[in-house]
This record gives C-alpha cells, sequence and structure tokens, in this order.
C-alpha cells in the first residue's frame, strides 16, 4: 500500500515535444543502423536508384566504391579517376566538383572553376590526392553502420550560364522538406555558394488541414535568420517564377521518392533555372539537420497519430494500416514511414502536449473537409522493403552488407592502400 501511494502521488511525466534536437536524435539512431539509409544517404547508390525510376538525377562523370564495385559502380582507382578528369577537360575548360559518396555538411566537397584551378595549380594528382584523403580515412564521421565509401566528380551545373540567369533571376538549389510524400518546405539558395550567398525560406500549407489554403496559393515566405535579407529576396523571387520553376516535376518526383522508400520525411535537393540545362536532382537525404519550424514537426509527430496540444495517448492501429508511432530505441523493422517505428508513443519532453489522432484529415486519410491529406503509412518490413531496393540497383545484399566501412570486423580501409598498388 505503500509502494502504491508513493506512486499515486507521483505528479505525470511531463508532455513529449517534437522539438529539433529530438527530431534529430530520433532520425540519427535510425540512420546509423539500417540498410534503407544505407542506400538513399550514398550518392552513388541513391543515383542507381533515380535513373531506374526514370527521374533526371545530376549526371556523374566518374564515380567509384572504395572497398570493392557496387551494382552500377566500379572499385576506385587512382588511374580511373585521372582518366575522367582528362577526358572531361575538368578544371582546364570546364567547372566541377568533387564530392565524397557517403558524407554530409559539405564534408570532403571540392569546387573548381577554371580561374580556382588556375590560380591553385591545380592538376589531376592533386584532385585524387584531396579524394583519396576521404576515401581511405580510418574514421567514420556520422557511425552510418551501412556506410559505403565512395567519390564522384560532376560538372558545375551553373557552367556555361549567361549572367543574365544568375541568382536571384531564377538559376538556384533548391532544398525541399517532403513530408510523407508532399512538399511542405522549401530553401533557394545562390549557385555556386561563397560566403555570404543569398538564400529564402518557404514555408507550403500544411496538406489536410482544415481552412487552409492548399498547395502554392498558400505559400509564404519566412525568416531565415542564416540568409542576408532573406524576406525582402523571397518577395521579389516572387511565388509565381519559383512555382513555375518546380512544378509540377517536385510534387510528381517527392511522391514517387517517398514512396519507395516509405519515408515520413525527406529532403530533396533540386537544381533548376539553367537555360541548357534541365532540372536535375543533386542529391536526396535525411534527416537534414535544418532547424525547420515547429509546424512542420507537429505535422511529423501527427503522422504517428499524436495532435499538438493535446493530452498524450496511444495511437489508434487496425490490421491494415497502422499510421505508426513514435520511435523507441530498440531495432525493429524499420520501413514503417521510413524510419523504424514501433508501437509507442514518444518519450516524454517538455512542451506542447500530444494526443491519439483520430481527425482523418491529420492522419492523412481526407475527412469530412474533402481536403486530401498526406498519405497514410502502412507498417512493413523494412528488411524486405531495403533488399528489394538493392535488388532493384543491381547491388548483391551481401556484399552490401559485408563490405561497409564498419560492418566488418575492422574496417576494411583502415589506411590509404600505397601508390604503387592504386
Amino acid at each position: 500500500r505503500a509502494v502504491a501511494a508513493v506512486v499515486t502521488d507521483t505528479p505525470p511525466a511531463p508532455p513529449p515535444v517534437a522539438s529539433h534536437a529530438l527530431r534529430l536524435r530520433v532520425m540519427m539512431e535510425r540512420y546509423r543502423g539500417f540498410r534503407t539509409f544505407g542506400l538513399l544517404e550514398n550518392k552513388l547508390l541513391s543515383h542507381s536508384l533515380l535513373r531506374r525510376m526514370g527521374l533526371t538525377p545530376a549526371p556523374i562523370l566518374y564515380g567509384a566504391f572504395a572497398a570493392g564495385a557496387l551494382g552500377d559502380w566500379p572499385v576506385y582507382t587512382r588511374a580511373g579517376m585521372l582518366s575522367a578528369i582528362r577526358r572531361h577537360r575538368l578544371g582546364l575548360e570546364h567547372p566541377f566538383v568533387l564530392k565524397p559518396a557517403s558524407d554530409g555538411t559539405n564534408f570532403g566537397v571540392l569546387l573548381l572553376d577554371t580561374a580556382a584551378w588556375a590560380a591553385g595549380n591545380w592538376t589531376g594528382e592533386k584532385v585524387a590526392d584531396a579524394a583519396e584523403q576521404f576515401l581511405f580515412r580510418g574514421t567514420s564521421t556520422w557511425g552510418q553502420w551501412y556506410e559505403h565509401r565512395g567519390v564522384l566528380l560532376q560538372r558545375l551545373y551553373t557552367g556555361g550560364a549567361p549572367p543574365a540567369v544568375s541568382w536571384p533571376r531564377g538559376m538556384t538549389e533548391v532544398n525541399v522538406l517532403v513530408q510523407r510524400g508532399i512538399p511542405t518546405f522549401v530553401r533557394a539558395m545562390q549557385i555556386p555558394r561563397t560566403q555570404g550567398s543569398g538564400c529564402f525560406d518557404v514555408l507550403l500549407p500544411q496538406p489536410g488541414r482544415a481552412g487552409a489554403p492548399q498547395g502554392w496559393a498558400g505559400a509564404r515566405c519566412i525568416p531565415a535568420p542564416a540568409c542576408p535579407d532573406a524576406l525582402a529576396v523571397c518577395a521579389n523571387y516572387t511565388m509565381a517564377r519559383l512555382r513555375r520553376q518546380l512544378e509540377p516535376q517536385l510534387s510528381i518526383q517527392a511522391h514517387a521518392l517517398a514512396s519507395i522508400f516509405g519515408s515520413d520525411w525527406l529532403r530533396l535537393d533540386v537544381f533548376v533555372g539553367h537555360p541548357a540545362r534541365p532540372w536535375q536532382i543533386s542529391e536526396i537525404s535525411y534527416p537534414s539537420h535544418h532547424n525547420y519550424p515547429q509546424e512542420l514537426r507537429d505535422l511529423w509527430a501527427a503522422g504517428y497519430g499524436y495532435n499538438p496540444d493535446l493530452t498524450p495517448q496511444h495511437a489508434p492501429a487496425t490490421a491494415a494500416a497502422n499510421p505508426g508511432a513514435a520511435p523507441s530505441g530498440r531495432p525493429v523493422p524499420h520501413h514503417a514511414a521510413g524510419t523504424g517505428h514501433d508501437a509507442r508513443p514518444p518519450p516524454a519532453r517538455r512542451g506542447a502536449r500530444y494526443r491519439a489522432s483520430t481527425d482523418p484529415d491529420t492522419a492523412g486519410g481526407g475527412g469530412a473537409s474533402g481536403q486530401a491529406g498526406p498519405p497514410r503509412m502502412w507498417r512493413v518490413d523494412g528488411e524486405c522493403v531495403a533488399e528489394a531496393l538493392l535488388r532493384f540497383i543491381r547491388v548483391d545484399p551481401i556484399l552490401f552488407a559485408t563490405q561497409c566501412f564498419l560492418c566488418g570486423r575492422r574496417p576494411p580501409l583502415a589506411s590509404r592502400p600505397p601508390r604503387s598498388a592504386q
């Protein structure tokens, strides 16, 4: 009885909140441990997937993996990289970018136009040296279990464009947040990027909210502290111009990508505005470290059966379709909406309260208001889906699970191979 009294008198746990920090912690747990994210976050493997889907990724002039051939891509050799640089006249005639296949936040990225190539006395050998710095380093930046070290060379999207289409007149990199297949947030950025480059943020209406303007009709500029004079630049750019550049490709491709990955949260980066080049997908990524508006994090939580400003309860579930629930730390099939969620509510956190959602609009199935919301999330076996995706891009699942940087008994690339072996 004494124990019971103590339990009864204990105040309830604080309600959960979809904070920026909690979102990143939850998503990075999935990112680090499951196969789908090893594919989605790898620029070479995702390029193979995009091409097989009939989408338009930015062309890769040279791509290779450090530990061994995988799918469409060969094992890295120094001679192969040097040959590609010479064949495509990179640096001498065409600006280009060197990227790691599996790192984010611009780590290892080398961007060279013809002026920088000449001023820095660059050569193919120096570019290969830069590539091998990240290909063969002995540590993992993000701790992703299924990381596959690789390298790629691409021409700069802006190469050869006349000044008339430079920022802010239309040639732009656009980072789009896709939630359950629907674009909800756009960051437009000046390219090529330098310190102090222009950018602005656009918030699209939350899908399925009764009474809210739908699609681009309700798009609005929002403050972007990291962008110089963002609201004025956004107003001058105009929503009509941005929509013409992005639609209908954006909605079509966002839905296709979210569907094939089963993704509740996805960032789609695209280049637009070059007069001689089509829309190009730069990359897809998860979870994105951008600090998105609170209402978008609430929308993410609502997909798992929770509404803001109410009390926490378990999310409803049916045998056929389950909108999911917030994640726990234990490994479970991770393709329930792309992030590996089990049937428990979020851990307690101070802030906005949640309850189980019974509103069909918020849950994603449309409703009495007649407005279609985002698709309802279905819970499926993530390992089955991951294997299907790998076979779709002709990657042997066994190689994928044994050639990765962390999944062997020791990292397969503990040191750079001697020059004579390259």
